[in-house]
């Protein structure tokens, strides 16, 4: 369960006291949350460097508190001590929320809002992440599913029990594997990656996506990926009619005049290219 100690900032000696007192130096999975006023920017900024060289360790998340900080307590720094995996979950989140915009008193008080601003910032991303109409979904370093959004599940008609930690890659077609695997090197790297797949759902039928792959960074590292896809199979479908129309015979299915200019217009450029490429020789 995750532990919480607070103090209002003072100068840098106190902070120091307070940070030794507390045995927070080898502190693991410290959350260190700096809530300020907006007047008190220019302070707040010290104090974030200071944070940085003292506990050079620790994931810092700034606050801005708006007229809801006392202005006898200008600046507020939290101190919360998580499990790994809370920590890298509350990250995650921190990388599409990045401020918080309420703040509690100090004292135990402060610690039952905090918790509650942190479950309201959780409704925030989820709303986000289960209410988009294209399916989402987020993988870990090693390409292995993390989390995914209900669109996901509709989609390609999986449940969550099947498909968390799972590898991704083990639900597309083998000769895809290769392609997909490049793709998910690239966005780990930091390169927006967008693609056209063709992947089999759980009924076996084989659809068409369309996929972009992002990185996931916290802290200037990255951390996994996310997924944002939809199913372009009956777009698809329409491109290729289209395409028929355009250069076939409705009633023959043989090239028409447009499918067979183009076609003799080729054939012309390739006779030129190798006519020129030969005389060169």
């Amino acid at each position: 369960m995750a532990t919480t100690k607070s103090c209002v900032y003072q100068n840098e000696e106190q902070l120091n006291s307070y940070i030794e007192r507390n045995s927070l130096l080898d502190c693991p999975n410290l959350l260190v949350q700096i809530f300020f006023r907006q007047e008190d920017e220019q302070a707040f900024q010290a104090l974030q460097d200071l944070i940085k060289v003292r506990l050079p360790q620790a994931a810092i998340m700034n606050c801005e508190a708006g007229e809801n900080l006392p202005v006898e307590k200008q600046i507020v720094v939290s101190f919360t001590m998580f499990s790994k995996q809370e920590l890298e979950l509350i990250l995650l989140k921190q990388n599409q929320y990045t401020t918080l915009t309420t703040l509690v008193e100090t004292s135990q008080q402060d610690i039952l809002h905090l918790n509650e601003s942190l479950k309201i910032s959780e409704q925030y991303y989820r709303s986000l992440f289960d209410n988009n109409g294209d399916f989402v979904y987020s993988t870990d370093l090693n390409g292995n599913f993390t989390s995914v959004n209900q669109s996901f599940l509709k989609t390609f008609g999986f449940s969550e029990a099947e498909l968390i930690g799972k590898p991704a890659l083990s639900f597309i077609n083998q000769e895809d594997v290769p392609r997909a695997k490049m793709h998910f090197v690239q966005a780990l790297r930091g390169r927006d990656q967008t693609y056209t797949i063709e992947i089999p759902i759980k009924s076996g039928e084989t659809q068409i996506f369309q996929v972009k792959n992002i990185p996931i960074t916290v802290n200037g590292k990255c951390v996994g990926t996310y997924g944002i896809g939809r199913n372009i199979t009956d777009q698809k479908k329409t491109e290729e009619k289209i395409i028929q129309l355009a250069y076939y015979d409705h009633d023959t299915g043989l090239p028409n005049r447009m499918r067979f200019t183009e076609q003799l217009e080729e054939r012309l450029r390739r006779a030129k290219k190798k006519r020129n490429s030969s005389q060169c020789l």
